[in-house]
């Protein structure tokens, strides 16, 4: 399979550094083919404070927070880059709200984009059954999420490419031949 031209990253930051008593979460929007990488964190407008009336939407958190936890890369299509970047371009003008530690913080935002992007909606299957799951809810601790991440990232992988294979050799070499010599009735 090639490689996605678009993915939407999940950072997780470690808690007790320099930056973050508690830790920090933030997503970046990714154009593979044009190099292109935007990050956007919500945070606090005051540093070190759990709750200011204003919360802000950054885009350098790749620069302040250099140890990571976690980084794990959900495709997406074009459509949905788009849909998720112009959500995150609003967000950078106030319309995430105030910032409050545990109820609208970092990871609220990261919930908030999986779930514009889609990502956080899943289909698992068991035992023939299919249970759609209709949304995530990411612990208020940012480091606590670093597992759930990682196996939705896996499960969301699984599902794309699922739906984005590409044809096997024997497919291919079938599918030339009915082209070329038309769909015929051959004993195999």
């Amino acid at each position: 399979m090639s490689e996605n031209r678009y993915t939407l990253t999940v950072y997780i930051a470690p808690p007790f550094s320099d930056e973050s008593k508690v830790g920090h979460m933030w997503i970046s929007l990714d154009d593979h083919q044009k190099g292109l990488e935007e990050h956007y964190g919500f945070q606090p407008s005051e540093p070190d404070h759990a709750f200011t009336k204003n919360g802000r939407v950054v885009t350098d958190d790749p620069y302040h927070y250099k140890i990571r936890a976690t980084q794990e890369s959900f495709p997406i299509t074009a459509e949905t880059y788009s849909k998720v970047r112009e959500y995150c371009q609003q967000t950078l003008l106030g319309s995430f709200g105030s910032y409050i530690g545990i109820g609208n913080s970092c990871v609220d935002y990261v919930e908030a984009a999986m779930r514009e992007a889609g990502i956080a909606e899943q289909q698992i299957t068991f035992l023939g059954h299919t249970a759609r799951l209709s949304g995530v809810k990411l612990h208020a601790f940012p480091i606590v999420n670093h597992f759930g991440v990682e196996i939705l990232s896996g499960r969301h992988k699984t599902q794309w490419d699922e739906q984005n294979k590409e044809p096997d050799e024997y497919e291919k070499a079938k599918s030339m031949f009915e082209s070329e010599w038309g769909k015929q009735n051959f004993p195999w």
